[in-house]
């Protein structure tokens, strides 16, 4: 029996992420059945974080549903703004079902390049739901928008030829999530992620 696996491409091209995908019909979410609200329900962090926008609201409510409390959920979800075409090529997309995704979680962690006006969207969902988001901007640093407030974290920009930044979203969001969940702090969290993108971005 022939299986397909989905292939998802990053291509850095100086400052801007350029993405392609294969068999992108291959992704079907796996049913939420016993072992896996097992898993969900023992786990302390949860983290979803979907490449393509195949995980609507009913799905996920039905898996957070199982969390046990006192755990943490973040969202990452670049996959929720992109759509392939019919040459693979991805680009950006509405983010269906947004305001109810978003109240599912505690945190939501996504870059300014999955979609345009990242803070201000970040803003008026944040005013419709109440959720606590942080939107990543590079070299800019991170920027925190919450119910009260907008607060901006600067970082240290890294000069140098062939920097590789992917998967450094991933990298910051993982090590915030941690520190978060362990210290409740969340700018010490935000200055813990940065510190560990850097690392990665270093990282030859």
């Amino acid at each position: 029996m022939l299986f397909r696996s989905m292939i998802y491409l990053n291509n850095n091209l100086g400052r801007r992420l350029q993405q392609s995908c294969c068999c992108s019909e291959a992704v079907v979410p796996v049913p939420v059945d016993e072992r896996l609200e097992a898993i969900v329900s023992e786990a302390e962090i949860i983290i979803v974080a979907p490449l393509l926008p195949n995980y609507g609201f009913q799905y996920l409510g039905d898996l957070l549903s199982q969390r046990k409390p006192g755990s943490l959920a973040v969202l990452l979800p670049q996959g929720h703004m992109r759509r392939v075409g019919a040459d693979g090529r991805v680009s950006e997309g509405n983010f269906d079902e947004a305001m109810k995704i978003i109240s599912l979680f505690d945190l939501v962690v996504f870059s300014d390049e999955d979609c345009g006006a990242a803070v201000e969207q970040a803003q008026l969902w944040v005013r419709n739901c109440g959720a606590e988001i942080l939107v990543t901007l590079g070299a800019a640093g991170v920027a925190y928008v919450g119910p009260e407030k907008t607060i901006t974290y600067p970082t240290v920009a890294i000069q140098g030829e062939h920097l590789d930044s992917v998967g450094c979203g991933d990298v910051f969001a993982t090590a915030l999530a941690v520190h978060y969940f362990e210290e409740r702090d969340l700018a010490a969290a935000i200055l813990a992620g940065q510190e560990a993108a850097r690392e990665k971005l270093l990282r030859r």
